[in-house]
């Protein structure tokens, strides 16, 4: 098996990938552009190298990959990336949430949920590949408001109005979920969506 080898300089990291996995996708831009072509996501998913037509003067770094040029796109970058992840049989969808001059800074999550509530997450080891659920750590996003899933009954359940909390409740209690379970709190919250007429599951949980 031929084995690819190149390094990427970054800031002071440097980065050292090999036997490279594509799938066909879009990058939306920072700019508002669309591309359109092969994307390979990399460990910690912050960095996404494009292989497409385009030739974007946003930020680049070229490196080459059987003859073909490859772009590197930093998180900040970006605004959302689109693919379908053929090992897995899943579209899955990141999105950019952050703010540079802030701590962590943008960084990329993968929606788990989108709707009246967005349902994130993010590897917890940033060399990590997996997809298995425990891997992640999953967050909730209300009005732009990014914070921990174990927190959702903290921060985001109470400024709901009383209608919907009634619904979630009567739920809650009838399909006998607990509130300290990720998966159950992801349930909870997709059914909230649900009741909000917006939303649907993208990433497997």
């Amino acid at each position: 098996m031929k084995i690819l080898f190149y390094l990427l300089l970054l800031g002071s990291h440097v980065l050292l990938a090999q036997d490279l996995k594509w799938n066909e996708g879009s990058i939306v831009l920072r700019s508002g552009t669309v591309i359109t072509g092969k994307i390979h996501l990399t460990p910690g998913q912050n960095l996404i190298l494009f292989k497409g037509r385009h030739q974007s003067e946003d930020w680049r770094q070229e490196v080459s990959e059987g003859g073909s040029q490859v772009q590197a796109f930093p998180a900040h970058k970006l605004t959302a990336v689109f693919f379908y992840d053929e090992e897995a049989d899943i579209n899955r969808r990141f999105i950019a949430v952050g703010e540079r001059s802030s701590f962590p800074g943008i960084q990329l999550y993968e929606a788990v949920l989108q709707g009246r509530i967005d349902v994130l997450r993010r590897p917890r080891m940033m060399t990590s590949t997996s997809t298995e659920a425990r891997d992640f750590d999953y967050y909730c996003r209300d009005h732009n408001k990014l914070v921990p899933l174990w927190k959702f009954y903290r921060e985001v359940y109470p400024a709901l109005d009383d209608a919907l909390r009634q619904q979630l409740a009567a739920f809650i209690k009838a399909n006998g979920l607990q509130r300290g379970n990720d998966a159950n709190v992801i349930t909870i919250i997709g059914y909230c969506n649900k009741m909000a007429r917006a939303g649907q599951p993208l990433a497997r949980y």
